[in-house]
């Protein structure tokens, strides 16, 4: 059986996606990450989302956790029983730092707007501490996206004291930018960044730094500053691309001529 979802995986046929769904409740933990990598990839419909669900509320692995995630995030559809299903999972803290994140934001994208179980458990996380780290942020958006904004205005005011806490401080300066980033507030993210870049003592901040700045001036569609933050940056090739890779704005920038030939200069 897992030779045949491996041939179907890399066929990317959707035909097997129903049975494939049932061998979610089989006692091989192999099995059943092939089959998660198999309907993510395939199950665009959402076919199987409804056994999907089951399968998560009794997995027994933390293993696979992140594969369930991967699933509902691939092809986000709002519905209430994954996004009970996944705002459970986001209150038992099972997951890794990273993982647990990247699940509060899939929660934004699959809950249906003014899902109130999906709305407790992100507040919860917010309320749960006064910081405004990455988990508090990516609740934050989330609740934003279901349309609750009251977790904004909580990290958009931690985030401030912060920042007046420690006006020098480079790492304040720079998560009060990332937070402007994710909000599409360009000009005041950049801002935020060039702080941080004049308080930071870490070359390889100051140059990730930039990096954010180059990200900020693809939106705003100014390609000559994109190409003069990503030289300031003084990063690789590689390392530019791969932050292009979840930033399709900025991935159609390095396309751009004047940014494309600096990109050329590089290798």
């Amino acid at each position: 059986r897992l030779q045949i979802i491996e041939s179907l995986t890399r066929l990317g046929a959707k035909r097997g996606v129903s049975a494939a769904a049932d061998l979610l409740a089989s006692k091989s933990l192999a099995l059943r990450q092939h089959v998660l990598e198999y309907l993510t990839a395939t199950d665009t419909e959402r076919i199987a989302m409804e056994r999907v669900v089951a399968a998560l509320s009794n997995e027994p692995s933390e293993q696979l956790l992140p594969a369930y995630v991967a699933y509902f995030k691939s092809n986000p559809t709002r519905d209430d029983a994954a996004a009970r299903a996944l705002a459970e999972l986001a209150g038992k803290n099972r997951l890794a730092f990273t993982e647990q994140r990247d699940l509060i934001r899939t929660i934004g994208e699959v809950a249906p707007i003014g899902h109130k179980p999906s709305i407790t458990t992100l507040t919860a996380i917010i309320e749960a501490t006064e910081n405004a780290g990455e988990l508090e942020i990516a609740a934050a958006l989330s609740l934003d996206a279901l349309g609750d904004r009251d977790g904004i205005k909580q990290v958009d005011r931690r985030l401030d004291q912060l920042v007046k806490r420690s006006r020098n401080d480079a790492e304040a300066l720079a998560t009060r930018a990332n937070w402007e980033r994710e909000r599409g507030e360009w000009r005041a993210a950049i801002r935020d960044y060039e702080s941080a870049i004049k308080a930071s003592k870490s070359s390889s901040s100051q140059a990730m730094y930039h990096l954010q700045i180059a990200r900020c001036e693809a939106h705003r569609g100014k390609w000559s500053r994109v190409r003069a933050s990503l030289k300031d940056s003084g990063l690789g090739r590689r390392t530019i691309e791969r932050e292009a890779a979840n930033d399709p704005e900025f991935a159609k920038a390095l396309e751009k001529d004047t940014v494309r030939k600096y990109l050329e200069s590089l290798e």
